[in-house]
C-alpha cells in the first residue's frame, strides 16, 4: 500500500465521532511516519506541518476536546486554517494548532455548550456536575490559548454570550496569528517596492563621505598651489628691488670714486 503524504486535512461540516476519528487517524500516521524518518531517514529531513483546515459551526464537545488534545500533542506541528465559519467545538479545536491561519470575511463564535437532559434528579445533578467540570476545561483553555479578558470568558460559558468576531477582531485578541490576505499583501509589497532600501541609501551616503575626502585634498593642493605662486611674486619684487640697489649703489660708487677709472668714466680726465 503506497503511502499518503497528503497534508492537508479538512474539516468543514459538523463536528462528530466520525469526522473526529478521520483526522486524528491521519495526524496520528503522519506522526508515526515523521518520528521513523527522524530515527532512520537522511539527516537533512525536516517534518513538514499538516495543516487543517476548518469550516465548521461546532458540533459534540467531546470530540472537539479529543481533537484539541491531539492537536496540542502532535510532534509534527498542525497548522489550523479557519474560513466560512468557525465556532464552537470548532473553534476549540482551531485553538490548538500551533500556528492559526485565517482567510478575510471568515466568522469566529464563542458559547457555551448546549445539552439536554432527561432522567432523574440524581441524573441531573449528575449531569450539572459534569457541565460545571466542562465549563472550567473551556474557560483553561480560552485562557490559554488567547487573551480575552476574564469577564467576557465568564459571559460566555455561565451567561451564554454569543460572542461572534472577525479577523481583525480575532487577530487582535490572539485568537488567530495571521490573516491570509492576498490583497493586503500584495498592497504591502507594493509599498515596500515603493520605498528605497536602507542598503541603498547606506551606500549613497558611503559614496557622499568618499566624494568629501576626495574634494578635500583637492581644495588644499589648490590652496598651496596659490600661495606658490604670491611667493615667487614676492621673491621675484624682492630680487628686483635688491638689483636696483645694487644699480643705485654702483653709481653712488662711481660718482664719488676718486680713481682714474671712474674720472675717466665720469668724463673728468
Amino acid at each position: 500500500m503506497e503511502f499518503n503524504f497528503e497534508r492537508d486535512i479538512y474539516l468543514f461540516g459538523d463536528v462528530n465521532k466520525e469526522i473526529a476519528f478521520k483526522i486524528i487517524e491521519r495526524i496520528n500516521i503522519l506522526n508515526r511516519y515523521d518520528e521513523e524518518m527522524l530515527r532512520n531517514g537522511p539527516r537533512t529531513f525536516k517534518p513538514q506541518p499538516i495543516s487543517l483546515h476548518i469550516n465548521s459551526g461546532g458540533g459534540s464537545i467531546y470530540d472537539g476536546m479529543a481533537l484539541y488534545s491531539t492537536i496540542k500533542n502532535s510532534v509534527t506541528p498542525v497548522i489550523t486554517i479557519g474560513s466560512g465559519m468557525v465556532g464552537s467545538a470548532a473553534l476549540l479545536i482551531y485553538l490548538g494548532g500551533r500556528y492559526r491561519v485565517v482567510y478575510p470575511y471568515t466568522t469566529f463564535l464563542f458559547h457555551s455548550p448546549k445539552w439536554g437532559v432527561v432522567g432523574t434528579p440524581y441524573e441531573v445533578h449528575n449531569f450539572n456536575e459534569e457541565y460545571n467540570r466542562m465549563y472550567l476545561q473551556l474557560i483553561e483553555i480560552t485562557q490559554k490559548e488567547c487573551n480575552l479578558s476574564n469577564e467576557i470568558i465568564n459571559r460566555i460559558y455561565r451567561e451564554d454570550l454569543q460572542l461572534y468576531m472577525d479577523p481583525k477582531e480575532a487577530l487582535s485578541v490572539g485568537i488567530c496569528d495571521f490573516i491570509y490576505d492576498l490583497e493586503e499583501m500584495d498592497k504591502e509589497a507594493k509599498k515596500e517596492k515603493a520605498k528605497v532600501p536602507k542598503e541603498i541609501i547606506d551606500a549613497i551616503k558611503a559614496m557622499a563621505k568618499e566624494e568629501e575626502k576626495n574634494e578635500e585634498p583637492k581644495e588644499s593642493e589648490e590652496v598651496k598651489e596659490e600661495v606658490s605662486k604670491e611667493s615667487e611674486k614676492e621673491t621675484e619684487k624682492v630680487q628686483e628691488e635688491v638689483k636696483e640697489t645694487e644699480k643705485e649703489t654702483e653709481e653712488i660708487q662711481e660718482e664719488v670714486c676718486q680713481c682714474d677709472y671712474c674720472k675717466k668714466k665720469r668724463g673728468e680726465i
